[in-house]
């Protein structure tokens, strides 16, 4: 009589971290198909896995995994032998990037007329995107007071950006 040699499904409980990640907004997406972490396998196993979050403007969202395989010591495909498996996705952060605004200042002795200047530069823009600092700013009576400004968002979303430093 020959025994019987049986290996059953492992129902032991593994769970799959995906992977999180941040960067500064740069106009591109952010994705990674990286595994944070695993636990519940067998020693010398391992995880691949694919993720289908991504993320291009300022905020945050999952990265939700939308497949794995879990591999054997031996590198072979072992993901349906594990029955009892939870995936955890990651999550994905793009912080604003920084701008700089400048506007010009101008003097010059009391007429009656309004001063003005028209002239303003941003710095700081990505990825070939657009805005337009437009002064606004006027001073008539003798005094100071600060050239403003209002933005027009061009191709740049404003959401993606903060304003850091103002000259």
């Amino acid at each position: 009589n020959l025994g019987t040699l049986q290996v059953d499904p492992n129902t032991a409980a593994v769970t799959i971290e995906g992977a999180s990640a941040s960067k500064t907004y740069d106009g591109t997406a952010l994705a990674t198909n990286e595994v944070a972490s695993f636990t519940g396998l067998p020693a010398g196993f391992t995880v691949e896995l694919a993720a289908a979050g991504n993320r291009t403007d300022v905020g945050n969202s999952e990265n939700t995994v939308s497949g794995y395989t879990i591999k054997s010591m031996y590198g072979d495909d072992a993901t349906k032998f594990f029955t009892n498996v939870t995936v955890v996705p990651g999550t994905l952060t793009v912080d604003p990037a920084e701008l700089t605004v400048t506007t010009q200042g101008a003097e010059k002795v009391f007429d009656g007329t309004p001063l003005k200047n028209d002239n303003g530069e941003v710095a700081g823009l990505v990825n070939g995107e657009t805005a337009t600092v437009v002064p606004n700013g006027s001073q008539t009576e003798v005094g100071t007071s600060s050239n403003g400004y209002s933005m027009q968002w061009g191709t740049a979303k404003s959401g993606n950006y903060k304003i850091v430093s103002e000259t």
